[in-house]
């Protein structure tokens, strides 16, 4: 519980490892967190199906389908577009690669009035984004999320998988708008 006292508001998050090592459980954990605080989370999901991702969530989120129903947590489908299926979220993109699409749709969301307070923002994992985008373009994506985070003094996270792209060049990027 103490940790969201060690994280600073309006701040991007950037969780890099190896594939298995817990990126996306720790993603969970804080989604725990800060759900049980009242605050609205987006999950934007990038390399599962937003049902097998509910799946595994439910053994760290208490009370996930009721944060759901109040609109305190939203999912963002950016997958289910690759296999060719319609989504069976409130919110998708068609094409995993439409970052412009998912610009919008993330803006919308989080400029809803159900999305009062500091909203946060969590992508797993912007490695599949990567796959389907020049590294510029995802991330300027990336600052662009993060500002918007910010601006309604929200926080972002996301995972990265080692190797996707130069931490450094990343970071620095990142750092530097």
């Amino acid at each position: 519980e103490n940790i969201l006292s060690h994280l600073p508001q309006g701040r991007t998050y950037m969780l890099l490892g190896k594939s298995g090592v817990g990126k996306s459980i720790l993603l969970y954990k804080l989604i725990d967190l800060y759900l049980r605080n009242k605050m609205p989370c987006i999950y934007i999901a990038y390399d599962e199906y937003p049902a097998q991702i509910r799946t595994s969530m439910r053994n760290f989120i208490r009370d996930l389908d009721a944060s759901e129903d109040r609109g305190l947590l939203n999912f963002v489908d950016c997958y289910s577009g690759l296999s060719g299926m319609k989504s069976q979220e409130k919110i998708s993109i068609g094409l995993p690669g439409d970052v412009n699409d998912l610009n919008l749709k993330i803006t919308d969301l989080i400029s809803s009035p159900r999305a009062e307070g500091a909203v946060k923002v969590f992508l797993d994992s912007a490695t599949s984004m990567f796959i389907h985008c020049p590294t510029d373009t995802v991330l300027k994506f990336l600052m662009i999320l993060s500002a918007k985070a910010k601006s309604r003094k929200g926080s972002f996270f996301f995972t990265l998988g080692e190797g996707a792209v130069s931490v450094s060049y990343a970071a620095t990027e990142l750092a530097s708008k």
